[in-house]
């Protein structure tokens, strides 16, 4: 598939709206805000060692001070959150 035939395939999935960060899970929230840090190499590392400890699912963890978009499958357990500084999403391999 070109880019220009994905650009025309409309989006069907869920949206986030205001300063709401897409999120199916309330404990992984809760996670995220736990152990985010002042920058986001130290949240990275903090939130992956955080979830290596407090959840059964492997994840990978992404923070960044750019919001980014991604996309992925409908049953998959992710959350995001963000504080003055910077955004990390957390998603369930």
């Amino acid at each position: 598939m070109t880019e220009a035939e994905t650009a025309d395939i409309p989006f069907t999935g869920l949206q986030s709206r205001d300063e709401d960060m897409l999120c199916n899970s309330p404990q992984l929230k809760g996670i995220i805000v736990e152990h985010m840090k002042g920058n986001s190499d130290d949240s990275s590392k903090a939130l992956f060692t955080g979830l290596q400890v407090e959840s059964p699912e492997r994840f990978v963890v992404v923070c960044s001070e750019h919001q980014f978009a991604y996309a992925i499958p409908n049953e998959t357990t992710y959350c995001g959150a963000k504080n003055a500084t910077h955004f990390c999403q957390a998603f369930a391999l």
